[in-house]
């Protein structure tokens, strides 16, 4: 739009007669033809979105098309202030950071007001809000019209397991899902590697899901429907916390195992599932083969701090992909009637990834999606996970408003009330 009406003042102020002008038009007309090409890919969003819960027998997603016209030729909805909008969002601490990690907490009282400016604008937020939970929910005429009892959605927001920020990630998304589809939205904030490492990042993210399940309520939520999503980093972080769910192993210290942390359901936003990259999608995802791949090197320096060389148990341990592979075998061994076998029944996931992502391998959700498949059979339940690619779309989608935020809402909401509906969906005990 904005070519667009540059294009046209330039032609009635007669600056195409001039070389300039005939450049600046050209420009334009790339610059708008791009951006159609690139509306047009993301417009095909709603019908794939579609047609993939359908095949999970999921017919409960209206047509996105209106919707997604909406977002395309009101782009100024962008710039709106929050307060214009049909959402109220509340912040709340769900772990106190003193009791949880005193050596960080006296790190951050000591800290300068520069250093906690600085966290602050390469976005990590501030020390304060690492342990909290930002609360997105419809404004209480629309909640009323709602009832009570509403599902929930805890979003576990990205950034590589070192930055990110609950009020940035996926934005746009989340708060349609809040306005539109009638589901309180909860983003939670964490600890950061390299203060902390991944088990603690896991060991975060289980506090707030058990503190939405004790709170929620008051806010209108229902505790017994309690759905987690995630992209990239936190994509992984859902994931694990879909595939532990229950399990002593990974919760808190402080947990009595009395606390329960399953859910009913997960959405995985292009996700990490396999940090060892056993297959190499991430050493060849760039054209450039690799040895060793920048996600294993990170992992080993940064998040878990340890070499895979030295510590093979934990970096499986902390694999999406490895757990689903021992799962699997203990659903086969169960079948077949060992014993002492523990069998863990995984929640449906969602799995959204773009086919023009280069950060985090596409190549790799498909093999995970591929697990998950052959688990279902092993456990002779149906298809309840679904996987779609997006064509156009990169990695970060859904800060912004647009026709593939918009379908993306519209079928996450359908994803969600479908397995809240359900009685049998998301049970995971040991």
């Amino acid at each position: 739009q904005a070519a667009g009406a540059i294009a046209l003042a330039a032609a009635r102020k007669g600056l195409l007669e001039t070389g300039p002008g005939r450049a600046l038009f050209a420009a334009n007309m790339m610059g708008l033809a791009l951006q159609m090409r690139r509306v047009r890919s993301s417009l095909t969003t709603g019908s794939l979105l579609r047609d993939a819960l359908e095949r999970c027998g999921i017919t409960t997603m209206p047509d996105p098309t209106w919707r997604m016209i909406q977002a395309t030729v009101s782009p100024v909805i962008n710039f709106v202030p929050r307060r214009t909008r049909p959402v109220e969002r509340i912040s709340m601490p769900y772990a106190s950071l003193a009791e949880v990690d005193p050596k960080l907490d006296r790190l951050y009282r000591r800290s300068s007001k520069g250093v906690k400016l600085v966290h602050q604008l390469v976005g990590r937020g501030s020390y304060s809000q690492w342990l909290s939970v930002d609360i997105i929910r419809p404004t209480k005429r629309r909640a009323a019209a709602a009832g009570p009892g509403l599902p929930v959605l805890l979003n576990i927001h990205g950034g590589a397991w070192t930055t990110g920020d609950k009020q940035v990630s996926g934005r746009a998304t989340l708060e349609t899902i809040a306005a539109e589809e009638n589901v309180i939205v909860c983003s939670a904030n964490y600890r950061l590697a390299p203060e902390v490492r991944l088990t603690d990042m896991l060991h975060d993210c289980k506090r707030a899901l058990h503190w939405v399940k004790e709170n929620i309520a008051q806010y209108g939520g229902d505790p017994a429907k309690v759905c987690v999503s995630g992209e990239s980093a936190g994509g992984h972080l859902t994931a694990l916390m879909a595939l532990t769910a229950n399990d002593p192993r990974y919760d808190p210290p402080e947990f009595t195992g009395r606390e329960d942390t399953s859910m009913r359901a997960a959405i995985d936003f292009f996700g990490v599932h396999d940090i060892l990259d056993t297959l190499g999608h991430y050493a060849t995802m760039n054209g450039r083969p690799e040895k060793i791949s920048n996600l294993t090197k990170h992992m080993e320096r940064v998040v878990i701090r340890k070499s895979l060389a030295d510590d093979l148990d934990e970096f499986e341990s902390a694999s999406p992909s490895h757990i689903l592979d021992r799962l699997m075998k203990g659903t086969v061994e169960a079948a077949t009637g060992a014993q002492g076998t523990n069998c863990v029944k995984v929640c449906p996931i969602m799995l959204v990834h773009g086919n023009r992502d280069t950060l985090t391998a596409l190549d790799d959700s498909i093999e995970f999606h591929d697990r998950l498949v052959r688990l279902r059979k092993a456990e002779k339940r149906p298809p309840c996970d679904v996987f779609v690619t997006l064509p156009g779309a990169r990695h970060g989608f859904g800060i912004v408003t647009g026709p593939r935020s918009a379908a993306l809402a519209m079928a996450i909401g359908s994803f969600i009330h479908h397995h809240c509906d359900s009685p049998l969906s998301g049970i995971a005990k040991l």
